[in-house]
């Protein structure tokens, strides 16, 4: 199991505090296996020019470039 994995936070946008989902976002760069929870089942969706409608407190990763809005 090797890899270099960064691990970083982010601060979210002033949306995301007053929607009450968080301020901070877990960053991750690099290559390597990286191990996620979450509560209740984990559904996996590759987007292709989609748009989806998700609640932020049901997100658990995306990658980078995608564009979220709170």
């Amino acid at each position: 199991m090797g890899g270099d994995v960064e691990v970083d936070t982010e601060v979210g946008s002033i949306r995301t505090v007053f929607s009450k989902e968080g301020i901070f976002l877990l960053k991750l760069r690099g290559y390597g296996n990286v191990f996620l929870s979450g509560f209740g089942s984990l559904i996996k969706r590759e987007l292709k020019n989609e748009k989806i409608i998700v609640g932020a407190g049901h997100l658990v990763a995306f990658t980078h470039g995608l564009r979220l809005k709170v």
